[in-house]
């Protein structure tokens, strides 16, 4: 990672945050901020590196001597953390006031660590495992004392826990949100640079590694993107490389469109997770942009349920899945959630799509009229069948047994339902060619759709799109 990379990417953001209509508001720093013209601070010199790294007793990676050479600190790296570490300013973090997230999570892997055995205890290979456990401590203690002024213990074999990953690294944040960003000297990569983290109380997940300094600065700039909308030149590539990546995806391309839209996204392009959602849930992924974000994104001015051709593709999926929670009493689904707190417009779309679907004549639109009609004559078809009207014995309450507590062999509604489902099975099986048929003559209804999504909200034919019949169509050309 060169001056060249890091300048380019540091006046970008310091530009773009600028920007920003009241960015940071009157918090600390803003006024500094804006008299200086930047977030940056003049580089390091090449001594001052070096005073760090003989201080350190490190050489430090590549691409953070490469940034301290552009700007030696930072402020504002993202939206919650408010201060990087100057050149002179780097610690060992067990060594700052942030050491106590070492003893935090080292309080948390004690939780995930086997009990020893009452066997262990007592046995005599308990005690030669004593004495073991005793020989290798001391052996440990000896390799800590050699180190190299980390004290992370040189000799260390096996997976680090997040704690002794934590309590060896080095600190780069110095005032944060209950956040903290570090780099892992232990792990080093053949380009010399170290794993970097970030690390916050607030989001319930582990702590976040990346490959190298430069890759977490990446990540922090996204981050500021998606949570400050800044217009320029990243926003607008972003855009285009989203509607690229659109076009390659009715062309057929699957894999590469989909990692457009996902790094679009992290940039704050709710448009690319709304064309993500659609694939992904073809191929069988309903977990990674979850319905409840989909319904929360929005393109241009508005919510994406206020678009009419979203709203008949995710409408009936966000009432369809209202039942996978009947099993959930005390869950909120997606619908609810939106009901009690999504924008005025959408609550009044969800009302009005409640209250049209409880009408006799209506049906769902599966698409243009060439796709909808096939697909409407498949689904009558299917329902008809009797396989399809056998209850499912877990949706109700639970059956009342006979005889004794027993059943006669095949007359237990399980027993039926069983039955029931390999000859849906079979069903399906002679189905797909026809469906399949009808996948070729759908089309997109705007510039915002690339799947008929629909289909999965239909409990008779949502179980015909498998993930590989999902791929299948996704590699169809259709435009």
């Amino acid at each position: 990672m060169d001056r060249e990379q890091w300048t380019s990417l540091l006046d970008r953001w310091s530009e773009e945050w600028l920007s920003v209509d009241d960015p940071g508001g009157d918090g600390p720093g803003t006024t500094e901020i804006r008299a200086r013209g930047g977030l940056g601070f003049a580089p390091a010199t090449v001594d001052e590196i070096r005073a760090a790294e003989n201080r350190l007793g490190r050489a430090l990676p590549p691409s953070l001597r490469a940034f301290f050479l552009v700007s030696n600190g930072w402020r504002q790296a993202g939206e919650f953390v408010h201060r990087l570490a100057g050149a002179q300013e780097l610690a060992w973090l067990k060594d700052t006031d942030d050491a106590h997230w070492a003893e935090a999570y080292a309080w948390c892997d004690e939780l995930l660590l086997p009990v020893p055995t009452g066997e262990d205890e007592q046995s005599p290979q308990g005690e030669q495992n004593e004495q073991q456990q005793n020989e290798d401590h001391e052996g440990e203690e000896q390799r800590n004392e050699q180190g190299d002024g980390d004290g992370d213990g040189d000799g260390e074999t096996g997976i680090a826990t997040e704690s002794v990953v934590i309590s060896r690294s080095l600190r780069l944040s110095l005032e944060a949100d209950a956040a903290v960003l570090f780099l892992d000297p232990k792990d080093v990569d053949e380009n010399g640079e170290w794993a970097a983290y970030w690390l916050a109380s607030w989001d319930g997940m582990p702590a976040e590694r990346h490959t190298s300094f430069w890759e977490l600065m990446n990540r922090l700039y996204a981050s500021f993107h998606a949570l400050r909308q800044p217009p320029g030149r990243t926003r607008e590539h972003w855009e285009a490389r989203t509607e690229e990546a659109r076009h390659a995806a009715l062309d057929g391309a699957v894999d590469e469109p989909l990692k457009e839209f996902e790094q679009a996204a992290r940039f704050g392009r709710e448009r690319a997770d709304v064309l993500r959602f659609q694939m992904l849930v073809m191929l069988g992924d309903r977990h990674t942009v979850s319905l409840t974000r989909l319904l929360t994104c929005r393109i241009g001015d508005r919510n994406v349920l206020e678009l009419p051709s979203m709203a008949a593709e995710f409408l009936p999926l966000l009432f369809d899945e209202e039942r996978s929670y009947r099993r959930l009493p005390h869950a909120w689904s997606p619908r609810q959630y939106l009901e009690g707190h999504g924008p005025e417009p959408v609550r009044e779309l969800l009302a009005a799509y409640a209250a049209r679907s409880e009408t006799p004549d209506f049906r769902i639109s599966y698409g243009n009229p060439e796709f909808d009609a096939p697909v409407h004559e498949l689904a009558a078809r299917l329902a008809a069948e009797p396989a399809f009207r056998v209850p499912d014995p877990f949706d109700g309450p639970a059956p009342t047994f006979v005889d004794g507590g027993r059943y006669r062999p095949g007359e237990s509604p399980y027993d039926r339902y069983r039955s029931a489902q390999e000859e849906k099975q079979r069903l399906y099986e002679r189905a797909w060619p026809q469906l399949h048929r009808a996948l070729t003559l759908w089309r997109p209804r705007s510039e915002h759709h690339l799947a008929p999504v629909v289909l999965l909200a239909d409990p008779v034919l949502a179980p015909l799109i498998t993930p590989e019949r999902g791929r299948e169509f996704l590699a169809m050309a259709r435009r």
